[in-house]
């Protein structure tokens, strides 16, 4: 019964993230093909790439596993929670103090990692556009002696994009800090709870 309905979830899951990102990619290139001049011509052309390469196969290659590993692992922990607290009811307070704690990290983490990854998003535009400039323009990037300029704006570009691309990778890992050790006071109360009331479990 617990692998049907694993399988179960596992099954409705895949259909709709299909049909959610069915469903994201025809509204984005119908937002894209009825767009107006004056838009096309305020955005790089290096974040229209970017949104249509980078940010839509990330979802689509990772939406699936994400919320399938979400709803097992919340469904697992909850159980996990619920079977800890009636065994050993004292650990409830560190249980719930734990929950809020890691509640706040998500909030924070979710918000910043937001932010840093639009700015790493923007940062990516002008590196992708020059570098498609540079191609398009590498006869006449020759012929007038333009290879200087063009190696120092993507020295810059590349490194505008380092700067904002490491910071949201550190946040990620920031979060996992946070989250391990959190696991790691609950485990420790836990383990010492239960050897100090070893006599009241019977074998």
């Amino acid at each position: 019964q617990r692998s049907v309905c694993v399988m179960s979830l596992s099954a409705i899951n895949a259909i709709a993230t299909n049909r959610a990102s069915r469903n994201l990619h025809h509204h984005s290139v119908e937002r894209l093909l009825h767009a107006t001049s004056t838009w096309y011509e305020r955005t790089p052309s290096g974040r229209i790439l970017s949104r249509f390469s980078g940010d839509l196969s990330m979802v689509d290659k990772l939406f699936a596993y994400v919320l399938d590993d979400t709803f097992q692992f919340a469904l697992l922990t909850l159980a996990l929670l619920v079977t800890i607290s009636y065994i050993v009811h004292e650990i409830t307070p560190v249980l719930l103090v734990g929950m809020v704690l890691y509640g706040f990290t998500m909030i924070a983490v979710n918000r910043t990692n937001r932010q840093a990854k639009r700015e790493t998003n923007a940062a990516l535009s002008p590196l992708l556009t020059c570098v498609s400039e540079t191609i398009a323009g590498s006869s006449v990037i020759h012929a007038m002696n333009f290879e200087s300029f063009f190696q120092h704006r993507m020295i810059h570009n590349v490194n505008a994009w380092n700067r904002y691309n490491h910071f949201h990778c550190t946040t990620q890992q920031w979060s996992m800090l946070v989250t391990n050790i959190l696991s790691f006071v609950v485990s420790v109360s836990t383990a010492v709870l239960v050897y100090w009331k070893r006599e009241s479990f019977t074998d």
